[in-house]
């Protein structure tokens, strides 16, 4: 299931929400549309989970709407993954009515995936969509750590 995480300036009018919310899910489904996981066009309850939060006193950012969407790793989303999230662009800025719209679509990769070189002690480093969150939470599995400001993973030697 992609979950699509919408944060919004404090000033867009509840109408657009309302409207972004009611188009998102077709829009998500269409940008993670994939041969592995395909969307026949009929969402079911379940399928998208949309989740809205208003843009904090402390964030930073000055776009009315940012969008990111999470989805499973499969090579075929990965080659087209800018496209797709262009679309998804195009999508928000119809349904919303502003311009100020930034979209992010990266892929996670599954545990044990192969984009994830779990076994690289030379400091390679990992596919560039995966995660901080990602990357801790492999390390835990695994008794390694992981570093938020390097884009790799360090494991101890093994024993």
């Amino acid at each position: 299931m992609p979950i699509a995480e919408v944060t919004h300036d404090p000033l867009i009018a509840t109408a657009q929400l309302r409207a972004l919310a009611e188009a998102l899910p077709h829009a998500v489904s269409l940008a993670v549309d994939c041969p592995e996981e395909p969307y026949g066009g009929m969402l079911q309850p379940g399928d998208v989970d949309v989740r809205f939060r208003q843009r904090g006193p402390f964030d930073s950012g000055g776009l009315d709407v940012v969008i990111e969407v999470g989805s499973k790793w499969f090579a075929s989303r990965a080659e087209t993954r800018q496209e797709r999230c262009d679309r998804l662009c195009d999508a928000v800025v119809k349904a919303s009515g502003t311009k100020e719209v930034g979209c992010t679509c990266p892929c996670r990769s599954p545990l044990g995936h192969k984009a994830i070189d779990r076994h690289d002690v030379e400091g390679r480093p990992a596919q560039a969509a995966l995660r901080a969150a990602t990357l801790a939470r492999i390390c835990r599995l695994e008794g390694g750590y992981a570093r938020p400001d390097l884009p790799r993973l360090v494991r101890p030697p093994c024993r």
